[in-house]
């Protein structure tokens, strides 16, 4: 039995992938385009040009802002191109995409070529960047290097959905590094193999060091235990879907870059407990539309679709671009030493407590949180957490709450239109937070709702400075008395009360901030009846008894003979919403819905007959007004809608539903130049005194071509 179970574990290790230590500048990709499979090759290994140790560059005597590279000490560098006819493997710019080559001594802006235009005598590499500068000031910082060669100097094949090289029937003289193959290409170097299958195989990715063209390929490592046959090799191509297995073997230095090609659906969980970045060489996630770098905004970013599944990078994890749907319980999670830059996290979930996001001590910058019923972002450890230009919004219970964690930033971010903008101190205090330039925003003194709010007494130690806070019952509400926080220098204003068992400092100002557009233009104020189509058995009236806004709601009596069909409409002028995030409005059922069971329409067409863009409603309870924010598709073609409209997606009976102050999430928090907010001769828009400023220049402009801080929606 015991030699039994020892064969037996010998197999499975034989039959388990190999994860060969791949370099640190190992650099991968991934596509939703057909052809694209986790059995590719999907990555690549690159060379710094711009290691001062290394290599240098020297202007050349021809042509214009053109240098070639020699070694640090001066001559050859001992560059060479495995296959001169395909060397379309040399980045100019930044970004690892692919330069393209032109003539040396007449290069354009962002192209490279391969020879002896100075009388070397050695053939090297010319480039020419895209500013005209000199290679070496270009200093290598965190995510990218400017100047890099495809090691190898052959072809980068994984900038592609299929492979480019499918081999079948390989095979090998014995156990080792080398797959012998009729169709191996010398182009194939510095891209990394995957073998897939075959008798005596080590299935895993290797990288590729050399090859003899037409009879082998040598890996770097070990591949197969005994005499290959019938072995499938793919080198070049994309992956297809992240998983847990594929990113538990990155290294620190590796660069995954992930098209917005389409939408990549988790199947199970991501959480990371090996992989580890490094302080100097983070593990880079980068999602990007149409080329590397491009650094996509809005809907165009790569949208990760999570169901109930987690997404968490490990420590010294960075995402880039990237956009997340989740309902999961533990959700997206930037772990210690990440960093999220340009991403949003929305939590779907009908489940109140769940979050979009966890933030350790970690950084989330220009980011956008949502979470429809739960918490935007939640304290995942103590020290060192910083949210900077972030916009967190329509969040049912806390913008955000650092439970038990301390030590966190807060600054020149936007809370919005969340029951509780900041909360701390679950269950045992969250001490010495600091919260600088904010604006934290309600549109309507809902009962319960907070500004600032600790729910424990030894939540102390608060620096509250520079902030706008507006439109809260309570603008900070805590447990019992405490005045261990700072609150000083903030505009507080149209809040129904102040301060509960707290006070504040002598230089806070409570004028009106004159936020520019901090609900969102109007799209239907719903104060008469939506009468431009009404469904089967549907009375369409406007009701001056239930309403929010104004003093009519659009209201729809379903009989029992209403079915699954366009309940309502109403004709709109000709909108231009291609540019809208999402709707807000407020909505009420007599009945108890569930997610789904109605629907937003907007179209381009009378009475909502082709809509353009479907949203649904989430889960409400029967008789309760409810704000809600919808964004769960895209309004791209939304350039001319002309009528407005609700469908019932699931028969529930005669009910009657209410419509009110339906707007976009266009929403502007930058402040009026002639608001008291604003220090006198103080630029809005500049960098100037962000911070101290007496007492509050603060305010982001959320649309997508201006804003003060950079940020975008």
């Amino acid at each position: 039995m015991r030699k039994f179970l020892s064969s037996l574990i010998l197999l499975l290790l034989l039959a388990s992938p190999a994860w060969a230590a791949l370099s640190a500048n190992t650099v991968w990709e991934y596509r939703t385009a057909t052809g694209s499979s986790n059995n590719n090759g999907a990555a690549a290994v690159w060379l710094d040009l711009t290691v001062a140790a290394t290599y240098k560059w020297t202007a050349s005597l021809n042509g214009t802002n053109e240098y070639y590279l020699e070694a640090a000490a001066g001559g050859n560098p001992s560059i060479t191109f495995t296959d001169s006819g395909n060397k379309t493997s040399v980045m100019v710019d930044g970004n690892f995409n692919l330069a393209a080559e032109g003539t040396k001594g007449s290069l354009v802006a962002g192209t490279y070529d391969y020879g002896d235009n100075d009388s070397l005598g050695y053939s090297t590499i010319y480039v020419r960047l895209s500013d005209g500068s000199d290679p070496d000031t270009k200093v290598t910082q965190g995510i990218l290097f400017q100047v890099g060669l495809f090691k190898g100097g052959g072809h980068d094949w994984s900038q592609q959905a299929a492979p480019q090289y499918a081999l079948t029937g390989c095979t090998s003289a014995g156990a080792g590094a080398i797959i012998l193959n009729a169709n191996a290409a010398t182009d194939m170097v510095g891209n990394i193999l995957t073998l897939v299958s075959g008798t005596n195989s080590i299935p895993g990715r290797y990288e590729v060091i050399s090859v003899v063209a037409g009879v082998s390929i040598t890996v770097d490592s070990n591949c197969t235990s005994g005499a290959l046959a019938i072995g499938v090799v793919n080198v070049g191509g994309s992956l297809l879907l992240p998983t847990d297995a594929i990113w538990e073997t990155f290294i620190a230095g590796n660069r995954i870059f992930i098209k917005a090609d389409g939408t990549y659906t988790l199947t199970a969980s991501i959480s990371i407990s090996t992989a580890v970045g490094a302080m100097a060489n983070p593990i880079n996630v980068i999602g990007y539309q149409t080329t590397r770098g491009d650094n996509p905004t809005g809907t165009n970013r790569t949208n990760v679709a999570c169901g109930a599944y987690t997404m968490i990078g490990g420590s010294y994890w960075s995402f880039y671009n990237i956009s997340w749907t989740t309902t999961a319980t533990l959700p997206s999670y930037v772990n210690a030493a990440g960093i999220w830059y340009n991403c949003k996290s929305v939590q779907l979930s009908d489940t109140p407590g769940r979050l979009a996001a966890y933030l350790a001590n970690a950084q989330m910058i220009k980011s956008e949180i949502v979470s429809i019923n739960g918490i935007g972002i939640g304290g995942a450890s103590s020290g060192g957490g910083l949210v900077s230009q972030c916009y967190i919004h329509d969040c049912g219970q806390y913008g955000i709450d650092w439970g038990t964690y301390d030590g966190h930033t807060v600054l020149n971010s936007v809370i919005a239109e969340c029951l509780v903008a900041v909360s701390g101190g679950a269950a045992s205090g969250a001490t010495y937070h600091t919260f600088l330039n904010n604006v934290l925003y309600k549109s309507d003194n809902a009962a319960g709702s907070v500004g600032f709010q600790t729910d424990v007494a030894s939540s102390i130690g608060w620096r509250i400075e520079n902030n706008i806070i507006q439109g809260f019952a309570t603008a900070f509400s805590y447990v019992e008395q405490d005045y261990s926080h700072h609150i000083d220098y903030n505009d507080i204003f149209s809040n129904t009360a102040n301060f509960t068992n707290t006070i504040g400092g002598s230089h806070n100002i409570f004028t009106d901030p004159q936020l520019k557009n901090p609900q969102g233009t109007l799209i239907e104020n719903a104060e008469d009846a939506w009468n431009e189509y009404a469904g089967t058995g549907v009375t369409a009236t406007a009701d001056g008894a239930v309403f929010k806004v104004g003093t009519y709601s659009a209201k729809a009596a379903c009989d029992a003979t209403t079915d699954v069909e366009v309940v309502m409409t109403e004709a709109i002028p000709a909108t231009d919403m291609s540019g809208y995030g999402g709707i807000r409005l407020w909505a009420y059922s007599s009945v108890a819905l569930n997610a789904g069971d109605w629907q937003l329409l907007l179209d381009d067409s009378a009475n909502c007959a082709t809509p353009v863009v479907t949203l649904s409603f989430p889960a409400m309870a029967a008789a309760t007004w409810y704000w809600i924010y919808l964004n769960n598709t895209s309004f791209a073609s939304a350039t001319n809608i002309v009528s407005i409209g609700v469908k019932q997606a699931v028969d529930k009976g005669a009910m009657n539903f209410y419509v009110d102050n339906v707007r976009a999430s266009d929403c502007d928090f930058t402040i009026a130049g002639a608001s008291g907010a604003i220090k006198t001769g103080l630029a809005v828009g500049t960098t100037e005194g962000l911070q101290g400023v007496y007492p509050a220049n603060m305010g982001v402009d959320l649309d997508t071509t201006k804003d003060v801080f950079g940020m975008v929606q």
